[in-house]
């Protein structure tokens, strides 16, 4: 193979790994925007709560605030831990 053929399949390669990176992070971000609108679903739902709901009901829905606070919390680090 030439020189010039290895610079273009090289080039090539470098360019779907740059696709690749950039769907990849469009991903992570798309399911940060779900585990965020979930998080604000979950917190209207603690404001509208009427006052006689069973304590069992708020105690679930603060374990599954907490659940998707701290996975949020581990994509954040794992992107921080990416860049940095």
């Amino acid at each position: 193979m030439s020189k010039e053929s290895d610079h273009m399949a090289l080039d090539e390669i470098r360019s779907q790994w740059r696709l690749m990176t950039v769907y990849e992070r469009f991903e992570q971000f798309v399911a940060i925007m779900a585990l965020l609108i979930a998080i604000l679903v979950l917190a209207r739902k603690f404001i509208i709560l009427e006052p006689d709901v069973d304590p069992a009901k708020v105690a679930a829905l603060a374990g599954t605030v907490l659940a998707l606070g701290l996975t949020y919390w581990l994509m954040r680090e794992r992107d921080d831990r990416k860049s940095g």
